[in-house]
């Protein structure tokens, strides 16, 4: 079986290592064992490798002991998880039978690995509840049963690669910036700490700017800005990316109910000394970052700040997303100053989603996601368009897994691209 090691020192390293003997034992008490069928990989797995120490990314699935040296050393190597879906092999609770799929966060190896599991919240979801992960963010411990019969390996696939970025996208426009007519008390986009008022989360009187607007994560939230009922949407959307044909289109084609432009990271500059934005007359510019370029968001706060009409608008920068590469430490140390000049609000899914979950409107969080999800799902040729499946096959080499990590590390996955592996 084929498991695909990282570096933590550098993620640019990696290599593949084939596991003769997985040695796994009996199974554990309440405990599942499965083989990934189905992963898809995107910038947020650079993110995983990234911050893999810090917040316990690299503890969902240690490199096992029974790999050769230096690659056993779990201080120098990892396995960079990544989502999609497993399929059961054997079992022992009662819920989850053999062959059943499920849906979650997985190793990109093609090694069988157990969880142990316990019921959560409703019926066909679970946590993973092993030691070993207890310094996970809960979204990363949950999993659920994938219904019978299986969509096809295309819907798997789209799931796979869009559905936790559409779930930021939902969390954002629906419980961080809510209505001014929704009874949803706003939650911080930090999901905790800092107090988030009804007038921070007021979108009616904002210009909202969308950097790295072709990545998944942008796309899904102004999927999500469309859905919003006449007058409860910002009054202009100014989305930048590297395609900005594409995206101008797919606005289009959503019927955003408000002004919007989609312009290239060469053009913000001009479009931000356009009348198209100083005739909107924001009292407020929301800045989400969904992994601009280098340098871009600095730009674009300096003109801001320095432009005689927009100087007046209170700017708010929520980051979001990074950019597609690895990172050298002083690159990190430059971005984490960044972050503190700029006064960035971090965006953080998992303890957004926890903080509604705990309150009443938590009772319906899922019933309402399943729909919306169908619903962007018949709406996903609109809002993707021009986006493909690129498929890969098994762990190894330049179509499998290893491939597909080289060209993000290299910043060569295309906007309109979208990694899916068969293992």
């Amino acid at each position: 079986m084929d498991v695909h090691v990282i570096s933590k020192k550098d993620n640019s390293v990696h290599t593949t290592i084939t596991l003769e003997n997985e040695g796994l034992g009996e199974l554990g008490s309440n405990s599942v064992r499965v083989k990934t069928k189905l992963i898809s990989l995107t910038s947020n797995n650079l993110s995983y490798a990234r911050g893999g120490s810090f917040l316990g990314w690299w503890n969902t699935y240690p490199v096992p002991s029974s790999l050769p040296e230096p690659y056993n050393d779990t201080n120098d190597w990892g396995i960079v998880p990544a989502w999609g879906f497993a399929t059961i092999t054997k079992s022992n609770i009662p819920e989850l039978a053999i062959n059943s799929t499920l849906y979650g966060f997985w190793p990109t190896s093609a090694a069988l690995i157990d969880l142990k599991l316990e019921p959560w919240m409703q019926k066909g979801y679970f946590t993973e509840t092993s030691p070993h992960r207890a310094k996970l963010m809960t979204v990363y411990n949950r999993y659920h049963v994938v219904s019978e019969p299986l969509p096809s390996a295309d819907e798997l696939a789209w799931r796979s690669l869009f559905f936790p970025v559409w779930q930021t996208g939902h969390l954002l426009s629906q419980y961080v910036f809510p209505a001014p007519s929704q009874s949803q008390i706003p939650i911080h986009p930090l999901g905790m700490g800092d107090a988030w008022s009804k007038d921070d989360a007021n979108l009616t009187s904002a210009l909202v700017i969308s950097l790295s607007a072709s990545s998944k994560t942008g796309r899904s939230f102004a999927w999500h800005l469309s859905k919003r009922a006449n007058g409860t949407g910002p009054l202009g959307l100014l989305q930048v990316s590297s395609i900005p044909d594409a995206i101008s289109n797919a606005a289009e084609t959503m019927r955003l109910g408000f002004p919007q432009k989609s312009v290239s990271y060469t053009d913000l500059e001009n479009t931000i000394s356009s009348n198209w934005l100083t005739d909107l007359k924001a009292e407020k510019i929301v800045i989400f970052d969904f992994g601009a370029r280098d340098g871009v968001l600095e730009m674009l706060a300096d003109t801001l700040y320095s432009h005689p009409t927009l100087m007046g608008s209170r700017v708010v920068i929520l980051q979001v997303g990074s950019e597609q590469k690895v990172y050298s430490s002083t690159e990190l140390a430059e971005s984490q100053a960044a972050f503190k000049k700029l006064s960035k609000i971090q965006v953080n899914t998992s303890t957004i989603r926890d903080s509604i979950l705990a309150t009443e409107a938590g009772k319906h969080y899922f019933e309402e996601s399943d729909r919306l999800w169908n619903e962007w799902s018949r709406d996903r040729e609109n809002v993707c368009l021009g986006m493909k499946l690129v498929w890969g096959e098994g762990v190894k080499g330049g179509d499998g897994l290893e491939g597909g990590w080289d060209r993000l590390c290299k910043g060569a996955v295309g906007a309109n691209q979208g990694l899916v592996y068969n293992l």
